[in-house]
């Protein structure tokens, strides 16, 4: 073997059997006698080729790739699990690490924390259970935001608000004579016959309390009190 290694001649005969598709094709279009020996045909292959190759990116790079605040935790797995595939080779712990971190879910947060999960697989695999249930939320119309308020329908929000007069009266009146002097029935919009309570809010008065009694005796509207009994 170690014959081949410095047998120039030898290795560049070799060097075509390794290559495929595009590595073939350029072998194939080298103008003739423009390689001397095998170093200067490992270097023009590397110009060639090492240009074009994809850097892999590093776990540092997940640490930046955070959950959007609209961002659905199905949508998040997927953007995630995507840019894994362009991770090297990476600790399990740290990926897990970054992942929570990133998280708008401080629920899920709080459960993978308490899990103590140190593997990538265990880590996806409890997720997407809390994925499916997100999208089940989503479905029925319940779903919570990262733990907060509900989203409201579009079609709650574009009905047509109806107003009903009735019920502007019924605000604008004391109910069951607790607050007032006068208690309505919500059923027929009429006071009832009888109040059983104390007034606590009076009609305010525009003439003076003279001129009001003269204009009541006038009208035969005034009556007077019962006689006191001195015996009881």
């Amino acid at each position: 073997m170690a014959q081949y290694i410095h047998n120039d001649a030898l290795l560049c005969l070799n060097f075509p059997q390794t290559l495929r598709d595009l590595g073939s094709r350029w072998f194939g279009r080298l103008p003739a006698a423009s390689i001397s020996n095998f170093g200067e045909l490992s270097k023009a292959f590397s110009r060639q080729f090492l240009r074009n190759m994809h850097r892999k990116k590093s776990v540092a790079y997940l640490s930046q790739l955070k959950q959007g605040k609209d961002d659905s935790l199905k949508k998040y797995l997927g953007r995630f699990g995507q840019e894994m595939s362009e991770i090297g080779s990476a600790n399990d712990e740290a990926i897990v690490a970054a992942f929570i971190n990133n998280l708008q879910n401080s629920q899920l947060s709080f459960d993978l924390r308490r899990a103590r999960l140190t593997s990538y697989v265990d880590m996806m695999d409890m997720t997407g259970g809390y994925a499916l249930v997100e999208e089940e939320e989503i479905a029925t119309g319940d779903y919570f935001v990262h733990g907060g308020r509900p989203k409201r329908s579009k079609a709650k929000d574009n009905a047509p608000k109806t107003h009903n007069p009735k019920s502007d009266k019924q605000k604008n009146r004391t109910r069951d004579g607790q607050d007032g002097c006068r208690a309505y029935d919500p059923k027929t919009d009429q006071p009832h016959q009888k109040f059983q309570g104390k007034c606590t809010n009076y009609t305010p008065l525009k003439k003076d309390q003279e001129e009001v009694l003269a204009i009541l005796e006038e009208k035969n509207m005034s009556k007077e009190p019962p006689k006191q009994s001195f015996f009881a």
